[in-house]
């Protein structure tokens, strides 16, 4: 498999085209041999990192980030459900990140799950183009997808947040892989957990249930400042423009989906002076 030839084809058509399963397989495969073999914390460091959202399908984002200059590119999970071009979004990112491992970073989503995907519709739309069975060749990517970024030594990149039992930054490289549904209590809260401005420490999260939590600012500050960071950069929620700041400036939310009502898809460029908002496309 060529994931360089896979990109152009996806570069250069206006429409994506469907893979064949074995051209599909054969990626997921790969794909699986290096995420299992990845760290659960990636390290990114080296000037100009573009981090992007939750495109769920939105294969036309990922296309237009790719395009974009950037040093490295990040992108914080939900790849898959309720968008149109679940199977074509996965394909092109796990394409890119084959072709440039050293440069692309795939983080687990929470929609990077049976129970999500079931709900969803990303194991349906598996199921429709190749077969039922096809579905566990995804299930084995997913499980072995990394949960953090640590970006420029100064801000964690992660889907959902903080957890309640997270004291330090490094211990997130400890977390199982091989893990379908995240059993372990940590990265459970890591893909599931969001900022609230009315919180202190944490709280139950009434709208997404339970072993879900709401965290505060004031956890937000006593994680930050005893692992040396700035700032948690995060996906999971969408606002409009793709952007929110929590905590000034402590949390801040990036959500890269255009089939969501926020407008234009954001990512966030990280760079010496520190990060901005940009649009995509």
């Amino acid at each position: 498999m060529n994931p360089e030839r896979l990109i152009q084809d996806f570069l250069t058509h206006s429409q994506p085209r469907p893979l064949p399963w074995s051209l599909y397989e054969e990626l997921l495969e790969e794909a699986y041999l290096k995420h299992r073999s990845d760290p659960q914390l990636y390290s990114v460091a080296g000037g100009d990192v573009l981090v992007v959202g939750d495109t769920h399908g939105d294969v036309y984002t990922s296309l237009a980030a790719a395009r974009m200059e950037w040093g490295k590119l990040v992108f914080l999970g939900d790849y898959v459900d309720r968008g149109p071009y679940q199977l074509e979004n996965l394909a092109f990112l796990l394409a890119l990140e084959l072709a440039y491992p050293e440069k692309v970073y795939l983080v687990r989503g929470n929609h990077e799950s049976p129970l999500m995907n079931r709900r969803y519709g990303f194991m349906d739309v598996v199921a429709s183009r190749y077969g039922r069975g096809a579905y566990r060749f995804f299930q084995r990517v997913f499980a072995n997808m990394s949960y953090a970024a640590v970006i420029e030594e100064r801000y964690l990149g992660v889907h959902g947040g903080l957890a309640r039992r997270l004291r330090r930054v490094d211990e997130i490289a400890g977390l199982p892989k091989d893990d379908p549904e995240p059993l372990d209590e940590v990265a459970f809260e890591i893909l599931w957990n969001d900022p609230d401005e009315a919180v202190e420490y944490f709280e139950p999260n009434p709208l997404r249930g339970r072993g879900t939590y709401l965290y505060g600012r004031r956890a937000v500050e006593e994680f930050l400042g005893g692992n040396g960071l700035e700032a948690i950069i995060r996906a999971h929620q969408p606002y409009e423009g793709g952007y929110r700041e929590h905590f000034g400036g402590r949390v801040v939310t990036v959500f890269s989906c255009r089939y969501y009502p926020i407008g234009a898809p954001a990512a966030l460029r990280i760079g010496p002076s520190g990060f901005r908002v940009e649009k995509i496309g």
